[in-house]
């Protein structure tokens, strides 16, 4: 049995994961039991692998792109296989790299989506969001975190609430704290009153 040390990406705790071989994993999702942050163990692998560069980090092969799908209550993990994708990746000796965007029509402003685990909140001079958005009084200051990940040229952003009391809306749906939702391209989110279009290119 191997032992790993993941770090959950959103409240930065340490936990002990057991398991015969990291393939094991790739169909479970991760739940922290501290702040209830939800995400596929590839995720959850990819950022760790993303934010420390430490020699005893556990070398994880590359995840094929996942996303959350919300069923009732429960969470189920699904996969997504782009066999187009597989043959076009074998032609080309460069796969090509694709970029996330935020895009805010009212303001005709356009967001670049680099890697990493990021607060977004209200634009205002007491916000304590590193992507501030606009300045909305309906949107609180701390109101989703988003997590980046790009892999090989492809790149995956995963959303949740900050709080359950003005929650993030996905597609018109709420965002319950601590799920995670993957986002597609013409994704629409709202955050108060501000309309964000959500697209990779």
């Amino acid at each position: 049995m191997k032992v790993l040390v993941i770090k959950c990406p959103t409240c930065q705790r340490k936990f002990k994961i057991t398991c015969a071989a990291i393939e094991d994993l790739q169909d479970e999702a991760f739940k922290c039991p501290r702040c209830h942050y939800i995400a596929p163990f590839p995720v959850v692998f990819q950022w760790n692998q993303y934010a420390q560069s430490t020699s005893d980090q556990p070398t994880v092969p590359p995840p094929p792109p996942t996303k959350i799908v919300q069923k009732g209550p429960k969470t189920k993990l699904a996969t997504q296989i782009d066999t187009q994708g597989q043959q076009a990746s074998n032609e080309q000796a460069s796969p090509p790299v694709h970029k996330a965007y935020l895009t805010l029509p009212s303001l005709k402003r356009r967001i670049l989506l680099k890697d990493g685990n990021f607060i977004v909140g209200r634009d205002s001079i007491d916000s304590r969001a590193s992507i501030r958005l606009a300045p909305d009084r309906y949107m609180s200051r701390e109101h989703a975190r988003l997590l980046v990940t790009s892999n090989g040229g492809a790149v995956a952003c995963h959303i949740t609430s900050f709080k359950d009391n003005n929650p993030v809306y996905v597609n018109g749906q709420a965002v319950p704290i601590g799920m995670m939702v993957k986002l597609n391209t013409g994704d629409q989110i709202k955050l108060g009153n501000t309309l964000v279009l959500f697209e990779i290119r």
